[in-house]
């Protein structure tokens, strides 16, 4: 933590560029085969909705089945397509429930890196009615077994989770952390190494 005009969000720019071009590399890399995936995935699909409407006028049981037989092949080869995730190793701006979203999506690894102090912000309910939502930080920082189930959205599982957090914030940030509802009462700014 710096007081302003100190060049932090220079310098923490240099330090997180390797892994931005990473993330750009294997994106670039990645694109043309999951562009193939989704074609290839949208030809047989298509494929299945037309051998359902075939099967629906089918008369007889021997030419339903056999249809059936061809729709389940369909599905299994659809199943095998499996689309390749973006890379993604780095988030800034982003709720509770999406980081957990994150990592689940990413096999439990997920960076916040910031050169504000925005994120805890994020934690205390910027955009939430409800409050502090500290359940992803804590876990992730304990290795501890993330379960959410939710009401409009996928379950998400995600075993060991590991959260790297980096924040360069001003002094100010600091100052104010221990008057935010729940951070020191839950532990949560136990878990931070500081240097001013």
């Amino acid at each position: 933590a710096m007081d302003p005009a100190h060049r932090k969000s220079a310098v923490f720019g240099h330090m997180i560029a390797p892994l931005e071009d990473y993330e750009r590399r294997e994106t670039k890399l990645l694109e043309p085969q999951i562009e193939e995936i989704k074609l290839k995935r949208e030809i047989i699909e298509k494929r299945v909705d037309a051998l359902k409407k075939a099967a629906a006028k089918e008369a007889g049981p021997t030419g339903r089945a056999k249809i059936q037989s061809e729709i389940l092949e369909l599905t299994t080869e659809l199943t095998a397509l499996f689309l390749p995730r973006l890379p993604r190793m780095i988030t800034a701006d982003c709720t509770p429930e999406k980081l957990s979203n994150l990592l689940c999506m990413h096999s439990g690894r997920m960076a916040t890196l910031d050169p504000e102090g925005g994120l805890f912000e994020l934690m205390s309910g910027r955009y939430s009615e409800s409050g502090p939502n500290l359940e992803v930080y804590l876990k992730a920082h304990a290795g501890d077994t993330l379960r959410v189930d939710r009401m409009g959205r996928p379950s998400e599982f995600v075993p060991n989770p590991a959260l790297t957090i980096a924040i360069p914030p001003q002094l100010m940030v600091i100052a104010g952390l221990s008057m935010k509802p729940g951070f020191r009462g839950r532990g949560l700014l136990g878990r931070f190494l500081y240097s001013i």
